[in-house]
């Protein structure tokens, strides 16, 4: 069995990663506007470094080319 990602699920996958990144993103810019609340600081950053995390793998996944073994 390979355990290589074929460009079809590269693709797939990337496209899921960039949707998840930019739903943390526009979860992170609700809390932000949530008046009063002392957790909100850290949930927010937490939301916004998965959406960078995923956008880095998404961009790496893109960036593979085909392999022939």
């Amino acid at each position: 069995m390979s355990s290589f990602l074929t460009a079809i699920e590269r693709d797939r996958f990337a496209a899921w990663l960039e949707r998840e990144a930019a739903s943390d993103e526009g979860i992170a810019r609700q809390m932000e506007v949530v008046p009063g609340s002392a957790i909100l600081p850290e949930v927010i950053k937490r939301y916004r470094m998965e959406a960078a995390a995923a956008r880095i793998v998404a961009r790496r996944l893109r960036a593979t080319e085909d392999v022939t073994l």
